[in-house]
């Protein structure tokens, strides 16, 4: 298939954090989850793929134990919990919730060499007055970065945060990025500007026709 250039689509199931090698041991998977764990499992070598897609989710959410420093306990919690339908798909057992970690997700992005990514569910932050991210963290009142950070660090750090003005305006039926409220344009430009790769798509409902091209 590759030699005829016909297009091939690799998907894997778990986030760059639970990998094996680079997550936040204890709080990991059993295989490699990062881009080069594609070569292992597919036997089709880095030299051959092209882009490498990544699927981030407008806000965070975590099933289980381990470190969630955006982590929210409020009733903001339960409105996007509820909303996104934050239940584990077996257990039912509600998932954590928090907002968009940055730092987290750039991360993942440089192990993994992503050069694309995929909004979903921004749609569930409508309503919210304001919204937040977190652009970086505090130690004992000192700035440190995800990468100097174990699990044991992430628990007691201090998020900083950036806050964005929300909207009201139901946009699971917008087709255009250009048509969605302008305060979600400049959350997802944000967003796009921070992690330095393009943000491809933007899910704004859970129906397949459900995404905005970019």
């Amino acid at each position: 298939a590759i030699k005829q250039k016909k297009q091939i689509l690799l998907e894997g199931a778990h986030g760059v954090m639970l990998d094996n090698s680079f997550g936040l041991y204890p709080f990991v998977t059993a295989s490699n989850v990062i881009e080069g764990g594609v070569n292992i499992g597919s036997g089709v070598p880095s030299k051959k793929i092209d882009e490498v897609w990544g699927v981030v989710k407008a806000y965070t959410s975590r099933v289980g134990g381990g470190p969630l420093p955006t982590e929210l306990l409020d009733k903001i919690a339960e409105g996007i919990r509820d909303r996104g339908y934050e239940y584990g798909t077996t257990t039912g057992r509600p998932r954590r919730v928090g907002w968009l970690d940055l730092p987290a997700v750039k991360f993942a992005c440089q192990l993994s060499s992503i050069n694309r990514i995929a909004i979903t569910k921004i749609d569930i932050l409508s309503g919210l007055s304001e919204i937040k991210v977190c652009i970086g963290y505090k130690l004992n009142g000192k700035k440190i970065e995800f990468s100097q950070c174990g699990y044991l660090e992430l628990e007691k750090l201090t998020p900083i945060y950036k806050t964005f003005s929300g909207w009201k305006e139901d946009i699971s039926k917008i087709k255009s990025f250009k048509k969605l409220p302008v305060n979600c344009q400049k959350y997802v430009k944000f967003v796009e500007k921070y992690l330095e790769v393009k943000i491809k798509i933007v899910s704004v409902s859970p129906e397949r026709k459900a995404s905005i091209f970019v």
